[in-house]
């Protein structure tokens, strides 16, 4: 029964002294120095990650990676299973899956692209459009928050 006790005491003493000493981490107390951590990185998101930066490099390099035009068919050729000139096979036209797919992949990205595209240009568009509206208010004697309530309570203000 002492000799548990004893044992017990010991290791409780060990804890204490590993975790005031510095640089040394004893497991269950505290967390442990920033420098002991390792910093890996998840498994899957590198693979996420490996996927959308081949389908990005497949998108901007279409034409010298894609093996075929992605409208030439073959009819002779129709769903032929993969193979050395086709790796991916062909569909029921005879066209190349692995070039419509790399074809496929520059309008994915594209298509995102341009609703962002656009609201900069209207971004831009609309403030060249209310920048004569500021000046005219500068001019007036406005400062910065006075323009901003002058057009957010005035509706009647002059449209340029």
């Amino acid at each position: 029964m002492f000799a548990l006790a004893r044992a017990r005491a010991a290791y409780v003493a060990q804890i204490s002294r590993a975790s005031h000493e510095p640089g040394r981490h004893s497991p269950g107390h505290g967390r442990a120095p920033a420098r002991s951590r390792s910093r890996r990185l998840d498994p899957a998101l590198l693979g996420i990650g490996a996927v959308l930066l081949l389908l990005v490099l497949a998108a901007v390099l279409t034409p010298p990676i894609a093996p075929y035009p992605p409208d030439q068919g073959n009819i002779l050729i129709a769903n032929a299973p993969p193979s050395a000139a086709h790796l991916l096979g062909t569909d029921a036209l005879g066209r190349d899956i692995l070039s419509r797919l790399i074809y496929g992949a520059r309008l994915s990205l594209l298509g995102p692209a341009l609703p962002y595209i656009a609201r900069v240009l209207r971004s831009v568009a609309l403030r060249e459009r209310h920048l004569a509206y500021i000046e005219s208010c500068q001019l007036v004697g406005y400062s910065g928050w006075a323009i901003w309530a002058v057009s957010l309570f005035w509706e009647d203000r002059p449209r340029v």
